[in-house]
């Protein structure tokens, strides 16, 4: 199966997240008793070039089979079913949410990745609800709806994507990641090359000049200059245009957490996420989990890619974060011997990291992610 940017005969079956009642990603729901899952048809004009003449003889025969839209249907018919089906799946979703979070007072805290998943979802759906609410009090403005979900699908909560929307969004996330890759990438050099007019004996200063000078790269190099980066360079030492724009690289356009903490606390989310998927399983996860994760790490193109090209990044992604937590001990180990034994031990959570390191970490996968999409040809 394909998720193509548009319309293949492939089906993206995305599986539903909520136990109780889940948010319509798309528009048709196979609702079963213990998953929900999309059929969502799409096709490629690389498909339709391919296709014989036959074949588009019976597809121009079909298109003009079918009954063109009334306007009642366009301007009225499909506003309310987006708007109804989006409402009532997002108040479904806030139930469900609901006991799970009532359940965490008295002491029955979510374990799975899909109660978890979807505590972290209805999050960010909740700041998105005056965008529908404004379509629901003025229903003048119910003909633009459609449009207006498909052209900024991020205002909306996740319960009203269709299979257009989704597809839309992560062709625009592509595009937007694709022109602001290189100036974070450029804005970083900057502040380095100040770095290395302070400190010119700094080796690891000096590497970063040697990455972008040659322009290939490779995700050891950035552990290469882990120590620099938590030392003087992650996000909470940036300034605040270029922490802005790494908060904007995330899909945060408009951030409802300061720049610079906002970074922290992405990757205080994808370790935590990271540790889930590695309990569950890359290959338990559905096609829109996988492209959801995977957006939300920051890669891209993934409107082109099959579930196993898929699979493959999500695995690439979990091996490189295996490196980045040794090299996050090794530094922790060598700052510990340099301090000696009377010094404190600082203070670390489940994870055995410290509040520090999240920063550090964030703004590391930020510039390799934003680095690697420049520099691969193929964007992984």
């Amino acid at each position: 199966m394909r998720l193509a940017a548009e319309p293949a005969f492939l089906a993206l079956r995305v599986s539903q997240t909520l136990a109780q009642q889940p948010p319509r990603y798309m528009r048709s729901v196979v609702r079963r008793a213990h998953g929900h899952q999309i059929m969502v048809l799409s096709t490629s004009s690389r498909a339709l070039a391919q296709r014989t003449d036959s074949a588009d003889h019976i597809s121009q025969a079909l298109k003009k089979a079918t009954p063109p839209r009334s306007s009642m249907q366009r301007y009225f018919s499909e506003p309310f079913d987006i708007l109804s089906h989006g409402m009532t799946s997002l108040a479904g979703a806030m139930w469900s949410v609901s006991a799970l979070f009532f359940g965490t007072l008295v002491g029955q805290k979510p374990t799975s990745r899909v109660d978890i998943r979807n505590m972290h979802r209805l999050k960010h759906d909740i700041v998105r609800i005056p965008t529908p609410l404004v379509f629901l009090v003025m229903p003048w403005f119910w003909p633009v709806l459609p449009s207006a979900l498909g052209r900024f699908t991020g205002l909306f909560p996740s319960s009203f994507y269709t299979d257009s929307a989704y597809i839309a969004k992560l062709k625009r996330s592509h595009e937007h990641r694709s022109h602001l890759g290189p100036k974070i990438v450029a804005d970083y050099s900057k502040f380095a090359q100040k770095l290395e007019a302070t400190d010119p004996s700094d080796f690891h200063v000096r590497k970063w000049g040697q990455m972008v000078a040659k322009n290939k790269p490779s995700y050891g190099d950035f552990l290469v200059i882990y120590p620099m980066i938590k030392t003087h360079g992650n996000c909470l030492n940036l300034p605040l245009g270029q922490a802005a724009s790494m908060t904007s690289y995330l899909g945060k356009t408009v951030p409802y957490y300061l720049p610079r903490l906002a970074v922290a606390k992405w990757a205080h989310w994808i370790v935590t996420d990271d540790t889930l998927i590695r309990r569950e399983g890359v290959n338990q996860m559905s096609d829109f989990e996988l492209c959801e994760a995977l957006e939300e790490r920051g890669f891209i193109e993934l409107h082109n890619k099959s579930r196993e090209q898929l699979i493959v990044l999500m695995n690439k992604h979990l091996q490189y974060m295996d490196h980045v937590f040794r090299t996050v001990r090794q530094v922790a180990a060598t700052e510990a011997a340099r301090l000696g034994k009377g010094a404190l031990a600082p203070e670390v959570d489940v994870h055995g990291l410290t509040a520090l390191d999240y920063p550090a970490i964030g703004t590391l996968l930020i510039l390799s992610r934003s680095f690697m999409n420049i520099t691969s040809g193929d964007h992984r």
